[in-house]
C-alpha cells in the first residue's frame, strides 16, 4: 500500500519538478524530425487526411513553444489577491497552470503527434493564451477540456486517488469546429469579466505571441495599440476540428507480471479471478490510474509514448490505455441476437396472457384451457405473477415458515457483502475504508461468505426431507426424475440470465470504464458462458491461465460457482442418504451416514493443514498467491463445502422423523434455553472468532493463525454455522422460536422468498454494470454501502421478477405437463410437483402426496357437471393444503 502511494505521489510531483527545470516543455522540432502519421481517433480508423510538411510542423512547434513561455509569464504575473477561489479567473489560472505542469502526462507530444493532432493542440494553447478576450464569444472548450482531466484533490493521504477519473461527460460532450473569433480591446470589457482587470496582461503582449492574428479594418496592429481610447476589433483563427476523447490510463511499476501491451485494451483494475470476497481487496491497489481528455485527432499510441517518456525517471510504465469518444451506438450481432430472443419471449408471454384472460373471463370458454393450448398457458404473466406475490397467513405443522425470512435475509447479506467488496475500487477514501475492517463488528461483512453456507444448509435440509418422504411413502427412488427435475429447476433461469448479460447488458453500461466492461467482462462472458450452464465453473477457476483467459473475465456469472457446487452435492446426496431410507434401523446405514458427516469436517481441515492455506476468506492485502490457493483448494471445492449441506441432511432427517414420532418435538424449558444459548454462542464464535486475523492490511502486519487454529477453524466453522441454523429452524418449526420465529415466519417474506434464486442470479451482474458505469467515486462508509445495497436489491427484485416470468414459472409448468400429464388433466394451471422434498418456488399448494390443485381452476371446473363431485372434493382438500403447505419443503438457492 505504501509503495503504491509513493508511486502515485511521485507522478504528482513529476510535473511540478520538471516544470521548474523546463524538462517538460515541448521544444521546437528540427526539420529532420521524423513524424509518424496515425489516421486514428480513439483507436479507430478515421480516414483523415493531413499535411505533414516539415516546414509547417516546425512552424507549429515553434508557436507552441512560444505560447508555453507566454503562458508561464501570464501565470507568473497573476496577482494573487485578485484571484478568488471558485471565480472564473481562478479557473483560467488553474487551467493554464495544469497545461504547463501536466501536459506530458495528459496530452501527446506535438513533436511526435500526427498533423491533425498537432493542429488541435496548437489551437488549445492559442485559445488559453487569448482566453480573457475569447470569453466574449463564449469559447469554453479549452477550459472544459482541461477541467475534465483527472487530477488529485483533497484527501490524497487517506486514499482519495479515485478523483483521477476526471469528468467523463464533460470530456466526451466537447464538439470543436474551426472558427474565427472576433473580440475587442474595449476597456469596458473588464466590467463584464470581474476579476480580470488586475490579472491579465496587456493586449499587445498577447498579440505578440498569438499565431495567425489578423489585423482588421482599423489599420495595422501597432497603430491600433497606440490609440488607447479606440475600440479596436480583432479576429483570431482557431483551426481546431475534433471531439473530446476520454482516455483512462492505468500504470504501475515496470517489469511486472502484467504483459498487456495492446493499446486500447485492458481494464480499470484487475478483476477478481475468483468470486470469493477474499479475491477482491488485495487486487484493488495493484494498479493506479488516471484519466485525461484530448482531441479525438490524437491517438492512444501517441499519448502512451509521451506519458511513458515522462514516467521513465520514476520507474513506472503505462499498462493499459482505453480511449472513447461519444458516438452513436451500433448494435452488434450479439446484441441483435439478444434483442430478437427477448422479443420472441415477450411475444409468447403476451399471447399466453391474452389467452389466459380471455379463457378465464367466462365459464363457457374453459375449453380454451384444454388440449395443446395448455402448453401456452403456462407462460401467462397474469397467472404466474398472481402466484408469485400470493401471501398466506395461516400456519401449519407441515409448513417450515421460518425459511421464508432466513432465505431473503441471507440473500440480502450476500448482496451487501458483494457491495462492500466490489465498490472499494471506486472509493474516495481507500485507506480509511481499510481502517473500517479492523473493528470486530466488521466481521459481519468480512465473514459474510457464511451466508452462502446458509443456502447449502437449506438445500441439504429440503432435499433430504423430500427424498426421505418420497422413498418412505412409495418405496421407490426414481433416479431419472430426481435429476431431470433438478436441471429443469436450476438451468432455465441461469440460461436466461447468461443470455441477457452476454448480449444486451452492454447497452445499459456507460462511463469511464465502459470499454473495460466490453473488452474484459463481456469478452470472458461470451467465451466461457458454457461453464455456468453446465454447473462446472468452480472447477475451471484454477485453470484460467492455462485456458488463456489472462485478459478477460472468468465467466458471465462468477457467483454461479455456488450453483455448480450445489448441483454436485445434490448428485451425491442419494449415495449418502438412500441406505438410511431403505434400512433406517441398520447400523451399517447409520455408520455410512456418520462417515460422510465426519469426512465433511475432516477433509477441509486436512487440506488446510497440508497446504497451509487460509482457513476462511481473509482480507489480507498483497497476498494474492495465498488467496488464490485458498480459493482453488478450499473455497470452491464441493468436498470442502459439504459440511453445512450434510448438517442440513441431518436436520431434514429430524423433521421427517418428527412427523412419525411427535415426542421428538417435545422439549423441556432447560433444553430450549440451552439450545438457544448454544446456537447464539456458536454462531457468534464462527462470525467473530477470527477478527484479530481478518482485516485489511499486509501479511506482515496482520497476526497469523497458528496451524492448530487454522485447521480447527477451517474444518469446523462451516458445519458449526449450519448446526446453529439447524437449531433455529427446528426450534421455530416445533414452536420454540418465540420472537425469532415471529420475525422469520412473517407472511410478508413469502413473495421475496420465492424470488431469492433469481435475485441471486441477477444481483451480481447488476452490481458489475453499476460499477463499470461509475463516473464519480463515492465516500466509503457503512451508510453509503447500505444505501447502495438497498438500490441494488430494488433493481435485483425487478430483474428477478422478469427472469422468473420468462424462465422459471413457465418451465416448471411445462415440466408438470410433460412429466405428470395425469395430474395436469385435472387443472389448466400447472406447477411443479413435490420432488425430492421440493416445492415450486412460486408457492404452489401441495398435499402430502404431492398432488396439487389450483383453486381458481377448480372453481372454473365446477361448471362442468360431469366432474362436479370430484372437483368439489379436491377443492375442499386444496383449501386445507393452502393452510398447511404454502411453501412446504422448498428448495431455493
Amino acid at each position: 500500500m505504501t509503495g503504491t502511494m509513493v508511486g502515485i505521489l511521485t507522478i504528482l510531483c513529476v510535473g511540478l519538478v520538471s516544470r521548474c527545470s523546463g524538462a517538460l516543455h515541448y521544444p521546437p522540432a528540427s526539420l529532420g524530425d521524423q513524424v509518424k502519421v496515425h489516421g486514428k481517433a480513439g483507436g479507430e480508423e478515421t480516414g483523415r487526411v493531413g499535411s505533414d510538411d516539415p516546414k509547417l510542423k516546425e512552424h507549429d512547434l515553434n508557436e507552441i513553444f512560444r505560447l508555453q513561455h507566454f503562458l508561464e509569464e501570464m501565470v507568473r504575473q497573476q496577482k494573487t489577491p485578485a484571484v478568488r477561489p471558485g471565480s472564473l479567473t481562478s479557473l483560467v489560472t488553474q487551467a493554464r497552470s495544469y497545461l504547463l505542469d501536466l501536459a506530458p502526462l495528459y496530452l501527446p507530444d506535438p513533436a511526435s503527434a500526427n498533423p491533425e493532432c498537432r493542429r488541435d493542440l496548437l489551437a488549445l494553447y492559442t485559445a488559453l493564451a487569448a482566453w480573457p478576450h475569447l470569453s466574449q464569444t463564449d469559447t469554453l472548450w479549452p477550459l472544459k477540456l482541461i477541467d475534465s482531466w483527472g487530477k488529485f484533490a483533497d484527501g490524497v493521504l487517506v486514499g482519495n486517488f479515485q478523483l483521477l477519473l476526471g469528468f467523463f461527460t464533460e470530456c466526451v460532450s466537447l464538439r470543436v469546429s474551426p472558427e474565427t473569433k472576433h473580440f475587442s480591446s474595449d476597456p469596458d470589457l473588464q466590467d463584464h469579466l470581474p476579476g480580470f482587470e488586475e490579472n491579465i496582461l496587456r493586449l499587445q503582449d498577447i498579440l505578440g505571441y498569438l499565431p495567425e492574428f489578423e489585423e482588421n479594418s482599423f489599420g495595422r496592429q501597432g497603430n491600433i495599440l497606440e490609440q488607447q481610447n479606440l475600440k479596436a476589433e480583432f479576429s483570431l483563427n482557431l483551426d481546431a476540428d475534433f471531439q473530446g476523447q476520454y482516455c483512462l490510463l492505468t500504470y504501475g511499476a515496470g517489469n511486472t507480471t502484467s504483459e498487456q501491451d495492446d493499446v486500447g485494451r485492458g481494464r480499470l483494475r484487475p478483476a477478481p479471478r475468483t468470486p470469493s470476497v477474499s479475491a477482491l481487496l488485495s487486487q484493488y491497489i495493484s494498479l493506479s490510474y488516471y484519466a485525461t481528455c484530448m482531441p479525438s485527432t490524437c491517438t492512444p499510441a501517441e499519448l502512451k509514448d509521451t506519458v511513458e517518456a515522462a514516467m521513465a525517471p520514476t520507474g513506472l510504465e503505462i499498462k493499459t490505455i482505453e480511449c472513447q469518444v461519444d458516438q452513436p451506438h451500433h448494435l452488434d450481432s450479439s446484441e441483435i441476437t439478444g434483442l430478437v430472443l427477448v422479443g420472441v419471449m415477450v411475444v409468447v408471454l403476451a399471447a399466453a396472457t391474452l389467452l389466459d384472460l380471455y379463457s378465464a373471463s367466462t365459464p363457457t370458454r374453459v375449453h380454451y384451457r384444454k388440449g395443446h393450448l395448455q402448453y401456452l398457458l403456462v407462460f401467462s404473466v397474469s397467472h404466474n405473477i398472481q402466484k408469485l406475490f400470493q401471501v398466506t397467513s395461516a400456519r401449519s405443522p407441515e409448513v417450515i415458515t421460518c425459511l421464508h425470512g432466513i432465505r431473503f435475509l441471507s440473500i440480502t447479506w450476500v448482496v451487501l457483502g458483494h457491495q462492500y467488496a466490489y465498490s472499494t475500487s471506486v472509493a474516495q477514501n481507500t485507506i480509511e475504508s481499510f481502517k473500517l475492517t479492523k473493528k470486530v463488528a466488521f466481521q459481519v461483512i468480512a465473514n459474510a461468505d457464511v451466508s452462502v453456507d446458509t443456502f447449502f444448509f437449506m438445500s441439504g435440509l429440503l432435499v433430504s426431507a423430500g427424498l426421505l418422504r418420497r422413498v418412505t411413502s412409495t418405496g421407490k427412488f426414481n433416479v431419472l426424475q430426481y435429476y431431470i427435475h433438478r436441471i429443469v429447476r436450476l438451468l432455465p433461469p441461469i440460461a436466461v440470465t447468461v443470455m441477457l448479460v452476454a448480449t444486451v447488458s452492454e447497452m445499459a453500461v456507460g462511463g469511464p470504464a465502459s470499454q473495460s466492461y466490453t473488452t474484459y467482462y463481456l469478452k470472458g462472458c461470451r467465451h466461457s458462458w458454457w461453464t455456468d450452464v453446465t454447473f462446472t465453473s468452480n472447477f475451471f477457476f484454477s485453470f484460467l491461465q492455462q485456458m488463456g483467459k489472462t485478459d478477460e473475465a472468468a465467466t458471465c456469472l462468477p457467483h454461479c460457482w455456488y450453483t455448480a457446487v450445489d448441483m454436485q452435492l445434490y448428485v451425491f446426496t442419494p449415495i449418502v442418504l438412500l441406505p438410511l431410507c431403505y434400512w433406517p434401523k441398520s447400523r451399517r446405514a447409520w455408520a455410512w451416514v456418520w462417515a460422510w458427516t465426519g469426512a465433511s469436517v475432516v477433509v477441509p481441515a486436512v487440506i488446510v493443514g497440508v497446504y497451509h492455506t487460509w482457513p476462511a476468506s481473509l482480507l489480507l492485502l498483497n497476498d494474492t498467491e495465498d488467496m488464490l490457493e485458498y480459493n482453488h483448494k478450499v473455497y470452491l471445492m464441493p468436498w470442502c463445502r459439504a459440511g453445512p449441506y450434510i448438517v442440513g441432511i441431518w436436520a431434514g432427517y429430524l423433521l421427517h422423523r418428527s412427523r412419525d414420532s411427535p415426542r421428538i418435538t417435545r422439549l423441556s424449558t432447560w433444553q430450549v434455553v440451552v439450545g438457544w444459548a448454544c446456537a447464539w454462542v456458536v454462531a457468534l464464535a464462527v462470525l467473530l472468532g477470527i477478527a484479530r486475523y481478518n482485516y485489511a492490511d499486509t501479511p506482515d502486519v496482520v497476526p497469523e493463525m497458528t496451524l492448530t487454529e487454522a485447521v480447527l477453524y477451517g474444518g469446523l466453522h462451516r458445519a458449526a454455522w449450519a448446526a446453529a441454523l439447524a437449531w433455529v429452524v427446528l426450534a421455530c418449526h416445533w414452536g420454540y422460536g418465540g420472537p425469532v420465529d415471529w420475525i422469520l415466519s412473517h407472511p410478508s417474506w413469502q413473495p421475496l422468498s420465492r424470488l431469492t434464486y433469481t435475485i441471486y442470479l441477477t444481483s451480481l451482474p447488476l452490481q458489475f454494470m453499476l460499477l463499470y458505469s461509475t463516473q464519480r467515486p463515492t465516500y466509503y462508509t457503512h451508510l453509503t454501502k447500505i444505501e447502495e445495497t438497498c438500490g441494488v436489491l430494488l433493481m435485483s427484485v425487478c430483474a428477478a421478477v422478469v427472469v422468473t416470468l420468462l424462465a422459471e414459472s413457465p418451465i416448471l409448468g411445462l415440466e408438470k405437463l410433460i412429466l405428470h400429464p395425469e395430474k395436469s388433466t385435472k387443472q389448466d394451471k400447472v406447477s411443479s410437483p413435490i420432488q425430492e422434498g421440493e416445492v415450486d418456488v412460486q408457492g404452489v399448494e401441495t398435499d402430502l402426496q404431492g398432488v396439487k390443485v389450483d383453486l381458481r381452476v377448480v372453481e372454473v371446473d365446477l361448471h362442468d357437471s360431469k366432474s362436479h363431485l370430484r372437483d368439489t372434493e379436491e377443492t375442499s382438500d386444496a383449501k386445507l393444503i393452502e393452510q398447511k403447505q404454502e411453501i412446504g419443503i422448498i428448495h431455493e438457492e
